[in-house]
């Protein structure tokens, strides 16, 4: 079961500029991009109405760079306010929304573990999208035969979440309840998953005891999330297809293919 509809969904493609919504915050995204995925978890977690406006990357309108200049997404709008990076978004609208459901632990131990796994996100990252490159040059490639030290150092990185799982007690990293860490990583290892399976015969349930795939597992049953993790059969369809995990930067691709659940509510 997914969560009841908080949002409206529209195509940057239909609007003449930047959609003016007085007091909802509005959300830039291409749903395929796990840094914005990362904002859309946020807003769904704490139950935020707002905006999602569906950016075609590859054939941006140009009225975007008023939003953000580098265009790039996510961005988010709110009262005339934009910010444009994934994770300063997230800690903002954790920040400034609902804090009856907060992503940010109060308990110190919990809270210094979250900032620890944050702090280690770029190079849990870079790990994740080498071991996937594997062979080829290109880093957001979906290659195969990835080396010895590129499978150690994916391995080593891992280890950081089993660790503050066994720390913390699970099912979330830092404890009973999730936090900005957990929404942080779970896209990028939505997508580790399924193309290491595709191209690489290459299990992540047989990573650190299983301890990754059991974290997202636990994820994938919250309604909450369950809204924005992509159909995955469709998913390997697009990386088969394209063999890339950005390929969405380059090619005109309607996000909602693999998103089938959000259809039917559209906005123009």
């Amino acid at each position: 079961m997914q969560a009841a509809r908080t949002f409206n969904i529209h195509h940057a493609a239909d609007l003449q500029g930047p959609l003016q919504s007085p007091s909802r915050p509005v959300l830039y995204t291409h749903t395929l991009c796990p840094y914005a995925q990362r904002v859309f978890l946020t807003l769904l977690y704490k139950a935020v109405p707002f905006e999602l406006v569906q950016v075609d990357l590859s054939d941006k309108p140009a009225w975007y760079r008023a939003v953000n200049p580098r265009g790039l997404v996510p961005a988010v709008v709110h009262q005339g306010e934009a910010c444009a990076e994934s994770l300063d978004l997230c800690r903002w609208i954790d920040g400034a929304f609902n804090t009856d459901a907060p992503l940010t632990p109060a308990a110190p131990a919990a809270r210094k573990q979250m900032d620890t796994l944050l702090s280690s996100t770029s190079c849990i990252v870079s790990a994740g999208l080498d071991i996937v490159a594997g062979s080829t040059a290109y880093q957001w490639g979906i290659g195969r035969q990835p080396s010895t030290a590129q499978v150690q150092r994916f391995e080593q990185q891992c280890s950081q979440l089993r660790s503050a799982l066994q720390q913390h007690g699970g099912p979330y990293l830092c404890g009973a309840q999730p936090t900005l860490a957990d929404v942080a990583l779970l896209p990028f290892f939505e997508r580790f998953r399924l193309a290491l399976q595709l191209f690489q015969d290459y299990d992540l349930a047989g990573v650190q005891g299983g301890a990754v795939t059991q974290w997202m597992d636990h994820l994938h049953k919250q309604p909450w999330c369950q809204t924005a993790v992509p159909d995955e059969e469709k998913l390997a369809e697009a990386f088969r297809q394209h063999k890339s995990l950005d390929f969405f930067d380059y090619v005109t691709y309607d996000a909602f293919k693999v998103h089938p659940h959000l259809l039917g509510d559209v906005s123009s």
